[in-house]
């Protein structure tokens, strides 16, 4: 092998292990953005299954879009991993030799070795020629142990977070299943406390979330396969009433003044996560139910707290609503 290609190889190798792992650190432990690669790998696989969704039919689709999204993720980092440290070895004809008949390993042999030195210590019917090697197998060894404890350590706290969210759901879905249920629901509490002191603590609950979807964007792949445990669903439900509460409720609950524009802001910072995966608002703004009035206290209050215009946070949601596989129609009043 001429130097000029075995410096070639060595130095895509380590620049292939070096964007693995700063795309890893950029996914994985931020906790505020994705790696380049990752986040066009997450979503050209994403795409793929709102193809299936379309095509069979089935809300199954865009459930097994999660988790299997998660699972590539760390199957493309060790993938790229294994291909770099193969390529650096590969930059030297000598650099790995048979155990047995000391002859130098070949590339399918190379790159065996490898990969078992990213997941143990090898097998032993390989070995790495000469100190210098003996110390790369030594990198690349550790370098399969923290790559493969910190991906375990990422996807825990990320299934933790859908259990939450999922939780989350639940229990703004105990309200009602559309804006009409739930306003009357609202309506038949005449002193409006009960709606009052459900909204004291959604805004942390929804803030939490967010700040869940800005740590691990991937958050944005799993789906629910029901209306109830939507998140998605039940936030534009949820953004929808809080314009139609009528100024009685103020007046009897004056706690709301501050409880709505609350959770306006807590609702405008999850929005505000949607970019992350390339989720653009909706063409049309959906239709306005018969009684929205601008002129409402809610409805100001919402135009004065939202950094988002309320037509391009209705879009927003829209959007939202049908990129987890529902219709605005389920939500409408």
């Amino acid at each position: 092998m001429a130097i000029v290609e075995g410096v070639f190889l060595t130095g895509i190798g380590i620049i292939l292990v070096s964007g693995a792992w700063l795309d890893f650190i950029a996914t994985a432990m931020t906790a505020s953005c994705t790696g380049v690669f990752s986040r066009r790998f997450s979503y050209g696989l994403y795409l793929i299954f709102k193809k299936g969704t379309k095509i069979f039919r089935s809300q199954r689709w865009h459930v097994a879009a999660g988790p299997f999204i998660t699972l590539a993720l760390i199957i493309f980092w060790f993938s790229l991993t294994w291909l770099g440290w193969s390529l650096i070895y590969l930059g030297s004809e000598e650099s790995i030799i048979n155990s047995n008949t000391r002859l130098p390993a070949q590339i399918y042999e190379t790159v065996y070795f490898v990969g078992f030195a990213l997941t143990t210590m090898g097998t032993g019917d390989f070995i790495p020629s000469g100190t210098l090697w003996q110390l790369v197998s030594v990198l690349t060894a550790l370098n399969g142990l923290v790559l493969i404890t910190l991906s375990i350590t990422y996807a825990i706290p990320v299934f933790q977070a859908i259990a939450d969210k999922r939780a989350l759901s639940s229990q703004f879905a105990i309200w009602g299943d559309s804006v009409k249920s739930i306003l009357t629901y609202i309506e038949n509490d005449l002193n409006y406390k009960t709606f009052a002191d459900h909204l004291k603590s959604a805004p942390a609950q929804i803030l939490l979330t967010s700040q869940n979807h800005l740590a691990y964007p991937v958050l944005h792949y799993f789906h629910s396969p029901t209306t109830r445990a939507s998140l998605a669903l039940q936030i534009a439900v949820l953004d929808e009433v809080l314009r139609y509460l009528p100024d009685e409720a103020f007046k009897k609950q004056p706690e709301l003044y501050v409880l709505v524009p609350n959770t306006v802001k807590a609702i405008t910072e999850f929005l505000a996560t949607l970019s992350s995966v390339y989720i653009e608002a909706a063409q049309e703004e959906p239709p306005i139910g018969e009684s929205a009035n601008s002129e409402n206290i809610a409805y100001r209050l919402t135009e004065q707290y939202s950094t988002i215009p309320i037509s391009t946070r209705r879009r927003l949601l829209k959007a939202l609503v049908e990129e987890n596989g529902w219709s605005w129609k389920q939500l409408a009043p």
